[in-house]
């Protein structure tokens, strides 16, 4: 409510404590980052609807037909028409009557009278009532009665008739420049030497934007107010501002005639006058019914009056005109009446001398309020702004946002500059409705085209999903789920884009894990910039203090084209027997039907879509922005293969592309562009079996968070991928691939690489551009591949019932890996048979000396024969009746 002590306090914020709810216990939500935008008026048609019964009574002269309005039954109404002639005397006389009558519905009709949106705003903001304010073609318009139709659940309805309809006002961000970075000069409409003329003091909002103007075009500023030359605070100022730029003080009444006239010519004795920033204001609060023609006329002297005064006597020099407006001019506060009409009467006027001369720049800048400059700081209440929701204008962002006003060619003549504000009747940030998502469950805050924050609880109730991916026991929220979370919180701040979606600098910074029994809540905000809208996650079990998962939406580029298409497996089947060990995923996320390539740096592979499996409770909305999450995550732990002996988890993806919904069965293609021992970089594209592109992860970081282990043996096909990452983490051997397969070594090393291949002369395995190698077990059994870019050989041999013909050095060196490996004969013996096989293939001599070098704690033995080194393993493969030993030889690089 109003508190006549709060008279004192700069309207912006009384506008700001009084349009928020009351200060919740806790802050307001914190979003991505602190912002400022610039907004606009826009006006959409309006089709109206069943007008409400009301008791209308009507102040405007007989014979006018708002006397037809009905007189009885229902609500009590005003009804009033604002003529042309009608001056500050019969505005301050409307207030009063607004007052007096205390209408729960208010009608105003007029034909471009400055002040009419002004009082109805102001009656919403003090009385509670609804409004309907109407600009009309011509005041003996006649209005469907049915406009007043939305009132009752809008509280606030602003419309204009035009020839095309009706239609109603509404406030839209307007995209401008970047940060005030933009060029000064010209650009700035301002030059070297040129002067702007300010008003409203050496101190303030006014004079801190001009310093800033002058300091970026060079131009002289002469400032003007009421007090001494010689009072000692407009000479701390003037020296302050002296310091940065050229600057004079005149003193200046601006309801005064004659002062106005020296001033502008004091002005132009300091060079061409060419702008002028007006923010000189008075406000002395008051309600409704205490408004009266001499106060009204006080508080539009300096605004208004003072402003005519001063284009009467320099408008034709002017290049630049910025009147310097508040939000109250657009949303009205309890006891602010006359200081609304003032600011809104200023736009009125900025607006007509803008269209009188459109060779010249105008602009109203109606400002929220600040921080680190003015009132608010002082009374130190910001705060308790931000509990309310309300953000300040931080003094450099305010600048830069007054800069890019100036600098961009299409920037609307008026603008709101704000950061975030809540919700009122007359202002609502908040723009058209928005349906409601999974992830969308409470809006803390939604400021349309800009920024929301939102909750969603989460729990394996809602959510089962959750159930069926558990890491440790725990349910954890899926990378692919937080992409969908995220995606809705972008759409919900108004930042979806018009086609396919692009998630850029995706950073899963720590896990989302959910507990049973109380679930979670995620806190997700977007902040929408230059196109793109940045998003976070984060979850309560902190307070929501750190990050959790980032990204930036946007619209995804043009998919690439098709590939050649591939019949997918036949449909149904058993779950690929990986599940429940390699991966840990259940019920709705088992959807990787098969390998057909397989290694360590790369993989193809299918998966199934299923857009039909529910995925939130029968409460919750169902749509999913980016298709099936379950097809996604396949796509992301089909991967798991290529690191199988140990736990990973996507930590991060350069940029992941969703250009089709995700449906049937879906080729997976991967190929690692980098790694360390514990981190794996793909790209991964993911196509149906047209070929036609569904989605593509580019630059997909995985990372190792704990071992894998297989107590019962590793599947045959993931021996190779296990190897190469096994020489990689022991710093044996960089980019040697592995692979396990069928057929013939031709046939898999060219689905490999996708190379020429052939065998040489001795029968030897050829790869165009690689070196190759290739080993069966037993009669014809499984294909071992190795593939380098250094000489390599590998063998693989399942360990013998009896002896092998060992000589005796490879005899004594098998001794010598049993006692550092504590494992039996048979099988050492098996290693050094596979190492002389590996180390034939390299080329080197049958009875070079073989040197046990040393031996990892996992039972990977190094040993150099010659220039060679060749690395040994015994692996429990699954099927097999017995340990196999592994062996690859390395010659030199080329």
């Amino acid at each position: 409510a109003f508190v006549p002590a709060a008279a004192r306090w700069p309207v912006e914020v009384q506008a700001a404590l009084t349009a928020a709810e009351p200060a919740p216990d806790a802050p307001a939500p914190a979003g991505v980052a602190d912002w400022v935008r610039a907004f606009a008026t826009t006006w959409e048609p309006f089709a109206g609807g069943s007008a409400p019964a009301v008791r209308w009574s009507v102040r405007a002269p007989a014979g006018h037909w708002l006397h037809e309005l009905p007189a009885a039954g229902g609500a009590a109404g005003l009804a009033v028409l604002l003529s042309a002639e009608d001056g500050p005397d019969e505005v301050a006389a409307v207030l009063r009557e607004v007052a007096g009558s205390a209408p729960a519905h208010l009608l105003v009709v007029h034909a471009g009278h400055p002040a009419a949106a002004a009082v109805a705003r102001s009656a919403v903001a003090e009385l509670r009532c609804a409004a309907v304010v109407v600009d009309v073609p011509e005041e003996a318009h006649r209005l469907d009665p049915a406009v007043l139709a939305d009132a009752v659940g809008s509280r606030y309805l602003e419309l204009r008739v035009t020839g095309d309809g009706v239609e109603r006002a509404g406030t839209a961000v307007v995209a401008l420049g970047a940060g005030g970075e933009r060029a000064a000069g010209p650009d700035l409409h301002l030059r070297p030497g040129e002067v702007c003329l300010v008003t409203g003091g050496v101190r303030g909002i006014t004079a801190y934007c001009a310093a800033d103007l002058a300091e970026r075009t060079g131009a002289v500023l002469v400032l003007t107010g009421r007090s001494d030359p010689d009072d000692p605070a407009v000479l701390a100022a003037l020296a302050d501002l002296r310091a940065r730029v050229t600057a004079h003080y005149v003193r200046c009444d601006l309801g005064d005639p004659a002062q106005v006239r020296a001033a502008v010519a004091a002005a132009r004795g300091h060079g061409p006058l060419r702008g002028l920033l007006h923010g000189a204001a008075v406000n002395e609060p008051r309600r409704l019914a205490e408004v009266g023609a001499t106060t009204l006329r006080a508080a539009l002297a300096p605004k208004v009056t003072g402003l005519r005064a001063l284009l009467d006597e320099a408008g034709d020099d002017l290049a630049l005109l910025v009147g310097f407006g508040s939000i109250i001019g657009r949303q009205g506060l309890e006891g602010q009446a006359e200081y609304c009409v003032a600011n809104d009467w200023l736009r009125v006027d900025v607006e007509a001398w803008a269209a009188a001369n459109p060779g010249r720049r105008a602009h109203v800048v109606e400002w929220s309020v600040w921080s680190g400059i003015g009132m608010g700081v002082r009374l130190d209440v910001l705060d308790g702004l931000r509990r309310r929701g309300v953000e300040p204008i931080g003094p450099r962002t305010g600048t830069a946002a007054l800069v890019d006003v100036l600098a961009a060619p299409t920037a609307p003549v008026t603008v709101l500059v704000s950061s975030r504000f809540p919700s009122g009747p007359v202002l609502d940030p908040a723009g058209p409705a928005v349906p409601w998502l999974r992830f969308d469950e409470h809006r803390l805050t939604r400021t349309a085209g800009v920024e929301a924050v939102v909750d969603a609880a989460v729990g394996t109730g809602t959510d089962p999903y959750l159930a069926e991916h558990r890491v440790a026991g725990s349910p954890v929220l899926p990378a692919v789920v937080g992409l969908e979370a995220m995606a809705q919180a972008a759409l919900v701040a108004g930042g979806a884009p018009d086609g396919p979606w692009e998630m850029s600098d995706v950073r899963f910074r720590e896990p989302v894990v959910v507990d049973d029994a109380r679930g979670a809540v995620l806190r997700l905000a977007a902040l929408v910039e230059a196109g793109r809208t940045r998003v976070v996650l984060r979850q309560d079990t902190d307070r929501f203090g750190h990050d959790r998962f980032l990204a930036t939406a946007g619209p995804a580029a043009p998919p690439p084209d098709p590939r050649p298409a591939q019949a997918p497996p036949e449909p149904g089947g058993d779950p690929h027997p990986w599940y429940d060990h390699l991966l840990f995923h259940r019920g709705r996320f088992r959807r990787l039907l098969r390998h057909d390539v397989l290694s360590a740096f790369r993989l193809e592979a299918w998966v199934t879509a299923d857009d039909a499996a529910g995925w939130f409770s029968a409460f919750h909305s169902a749509r999913l922005l980016l298709g099936d999450p379950g097809a996604h995550d396949a796509t992301l732990h089909a991967l798991l293969a290529c690191v199988p002996h140990r736990r990973a988890l996507p930590v991060g993806v350069d940029r992941v592309s969703f250009w089709r919904r995700p449906d049937g069965p879906l080729r997976v293609r991967a190929r690692e562009t980098a790694h360390t021992a514990d981190d794996y970089v793909f790209d991964v594209d993911l196509t149906a079996p047209d070929g036609a592109a569904v989605a593509r992860w580019s630059g997909l970081r995985l990372r190792a968070v704990g071992p894998l282990p297989w107590p019962d043996g590793m599947p045959r096909e993931l021996v190779g991928p296990w190897l190469s990452r096994r020489l990689i983490e022991c710093d044996l051997a960089d980019g040697v691939e592995l692979v396990t397969a069928d057929g013939p070594s031709t046939v898999a090393a060219a689905a490999v690489t996708g190379a020429r291949t052939w065998h040489d002369q001795a029968g030897a395995l050829r790869v165009a551009g690689r070196e190759a190698s290739a080993s069966r077990t037993g009669d014809g059994g499984r294909l071992l591949l190795a593939l380098a870019d250094r000489p390599v050989g590998v063998d693989w041999q399942e360990v013998p019932a009896g002896p092998l013909p060992l000589h005796d050095d490879d005899l004594r060196a098998a001794g010598l890996l049993a006692d550092k490996l504590g494992e039996d004969a048979a099988t050492a013996a098996t290693r050094v048979w596979a190492a002389r096989e590996a180390l034939l293939k390299l080329g080197a001599a049958a009875r070079t000396p073989l040197r046990v070098d040393h031996a990892t704690e996992d039972g990977l033995a190094v040993a150099r024969a010659g220039d060679a080194v060749v690395v040994t393993a015994s692996v429990r493969v699954l099927g097999a009746g017995g340990p196999t030993a592994v062996a690859v030889a390395l010659g030199e690089g080329r």
